[in-house]
């Protein structure tokens, strides 16, 4: 499909600076922005977490519920079993 449209100063200056970082033609960026579009409106679109749970990786590793709070204490404790400190 071909399209031709008008755009503002602001618009034209946002889409000159897009292309300059990516150094992506017109018609890529209008692809990707279309994409992006899409699925921020698609309402069929799986959330992050459904994501991982099809890749199965929910559920996958064993460990403390609650590791992201006292993993610190964690890695002291299991360093001082392999290396117990020294009395002098």
């Amino acid at each position: 499909m071909e399209i031709a449209t008008q755009l503002d100063d602001n618009r034209a200056e946002k889409l000159a600076y897009i292309q300059q970082h990516t150094n992506q033609d017109l018609s890529e960026i209008l692809n990707q922005a279309i994409d992006l579009y899409y699925e921020q409106l698609n309402p069929t679109s799986i959330s992050p977490l459904e994501a991982l749970q099809e890749d199965s990786l929910v559920g996958l590793f064993e460990g403390d519920p609650d590791l992201s709070k006292n993993y610190k204490a964690k890695v002291h404790e299991y360093l001082d079993q392999k290396y117990p400190p020294q009395q002098q």
